[in-house]
């Protein structure tokens, strides 16, 4: 009995030896039967990303998709440099104060909206008054601004008589002023020629529509004006003026003289002695009276001398 004993003790021994690896190799088939199904997923998913990336690859290319790539990353890189620089402008306040603050605006904003949709429904109120009060009078100012169109346009009736009278009087005007010019300029002018040529050779004398002397043409060309001559100049060709005037109406019968009291002072004895010329050439047909105490000077002028006797101021006698 004792080996029989023994017996089973070494079977039962041998069989619990023999329970652990059997576990072990069941632990290992079920490792195993895991493994084979990850593997089976992971061949599967390897097979789906290479369906997809032969699909991306027909789409674009791989410089497209390298470009692709870059283009993202850079991107990426603008939102962290945005992102560091909005961490770096970031205040000191709390998240409780800031909700208090967009708390507070948006109360602010409401109360705003409410003030706005108020004024509107016054502002409405307001236009349909003004629309009532405008309503009651219309016919009232209708009639008011038809008489005032009744009055300005009589006005601008009688402005317009006016102003026809007025350019019917300017017509006539400029008629007269032309008929003037053409009487008096002219004859004039062609008078006083003669003389400018023997005293300016190649000068002429130009008038303004006054009838006063404008300034003078030499040779045709440049013309000088009166107040920029000299005055010895000024004055002869004033005296050339009044004698060419004395002509013109001595010539219609209506009596003329030639008064020059002291005159020619500025001119030199050139200028003199031609203007004494031109004095008896006009002295023809225009009487003209020459008053002067320089006797020395005007002594080779001609005419009859005068002078007063010493005994009486008011007695001449003949020199």
């Amino acid at each position: 009995q004792a080996a029989v004993l023994a017996a089973r003790e070494a079977a039962q021994a041998a069989r619990a030896a023999l329970a652990g690896p059997e576990e072990a190799l069941a632990r290992l088939q079920a490792d195993l039967a895991t493994l084979a199904a990850r593997h089976d997923h992971a061949e599967q998913r390897a097979a789906s990303l290479r369906a997809a990336l032969e699909s991306a690859r027909a789409a674009a290319d791989d410089a497209a998709l390298e470009a692709a790539i870059v283009a993202a990353r850079a991107a990426l890189a603008r939102q962290e440099e945005a992102i560091a620089a909005l961490v770096g402008q970031r205040t000191e306040e709390t998240l409780p104060q800031l909700d208090a603050r967009i708390a507070r605006l948006e109360q602010a904003l409401a109360e705003r909206r409410e003030k706005r949709a108020a004024l509107q429904e016054e502002i409405a109120g307001l236009k349909s008054r003004i629309e009532v009060s405008e309503a009651a009078g219309l016919d009232e100012a209708i009639a008011l601004k038809g008489r005032e169109l009744e009055l300005a346009e009589a006005e601008k009736a009688r402005f317009q008589r006016e102003a026809d009278v007025l350019s019917l009087l300017a017509r006539t005007l400029r008629d007269a002023e032309t008929l003037a010019k053409e009487r008096y300029l002219n004859p004039v002018l062609k008078r006083v020629e003669p003389y400018l040529r023997i005293l300016f050779p190649g000068a002429r004398i130009v008038l303004d529509e006054n009838l006063r002397i404008k300034g003078v043409k030499r040779d045709g060309e440049h013309e000088e004006a009166f107040e920029h001559l000299s005055l010895g100049t000024q004055e002869q060709i004033a005296v050339l003026v009044r004698i060419a005037f004395a002509e013109m109406l001595v010539e219609r019968g209506e009596p003329a003289t030639v008064i020059l009291d002291d005159a020619l002072v500025f001119s030199d004895d050139s200028r003199i002695k031609r203007m004494f010329d031109i004095l008896n050439m006009a002295a023809r047909n225009v009487q003209i009276l020459v008053f002067t105490c320089r006797e020395q000077v005007f002594e080779d002028l001609g005419g009859k001398p005068l002078a007063l006797k010493p005994g009486g101021p008011d007695e001449l006698m003949s020199a």
